[in-house]
């Protein structure tokens, strides 16, 4: 399967987060899709005791951005663990 076209709204990736809890966080996390121009079709984090939980959904991305987005998130001091999943919507992609 090749990667989806940047325009391609079928697919989207989700990107699941923890971190400990500090300022600035979730607004480092958000700023990796709005430099690039991207809306985040969801964005939500949550706070749990010292760590803080942060979901992000993106349409219209390919997979070499949404690694390098994932990947750059991993860097960040205080980020403990970044999963990444691939999502294609059936009734669009067809």
């Amino acid at each position: 399967m090749s990667n989806p076209a940047p325009e391609d709204l079928s697919v989207s990736y989700r990107f699941s987060m923890t971190a400990t809890r500090e300022i600035g966080m979730a607004a480092r996390v958000l700023a990796q899709f709005d430099k690039r121009g991207l809306a985040a079709s969801l964005f939500a984090a949550r706070e749990s005791g010292d760590s803080l939980a942060i979901e992000v959904a993106c349409a219209g991305l390919d997979a070499a951005t949404a690694e390098h987005i994932a990947w750059t998130c991993r860097g960040f001091v205080g980020m403990q663990h970044v999963e990444l999943v691939f999502h294609q919507n059936a009734a669009r992609a067809a």
